[in-house]
């Protein structure tokens, strides 16, 4: 079964984490969707790198809406990239929250 195909409850409903994206603005081919299926080895616990991937970014654009960059080379364009983004920083931010709340909890 295909990681998009997969049914969320929302309030009293059921919808496919493609149709929630969709909602949110969210680009679901994207090199994302596509990480959720690689391994990732973590010191001694096996993750993926989707996973990894949405935990530090969320990190990292919470700090480039107060106003500090990550680290030299960051750029908000990539992050946008990776994830199907759209929209200013603080868009951006409420969209990782969204994609977090999905495939985190």
């Amino acid at each position: 079964m295909d990681i998009l195909e997969r049914k969320v409850q929302v309030d009293s409903e059921l919808f496919t984490i493609k149709d929630l994206m969709y909602c949110a603005d969210i680009q679901h081919d994207t090199r994302f969707i596509e990480d959720l299926n690689k391994s990732l080895r973590i010191n001694t616990t096996n993750s993926n790198m989707g996973t990894y991937n949405l935990i530090v970014s969320k990190r990292d654009i919470g700090l480039f809406c107060i106003g500090m960059k990550p680290h030299k080379n960051w750029k908000l364009k990539d992050l946008k990239e990776y994830f199907g983004l759209k929209g200013k920083k603080e868009k951006c931010k409420a969209q990782i929250d969204f994609l977090s709340d999905l495939f985190l909890n």
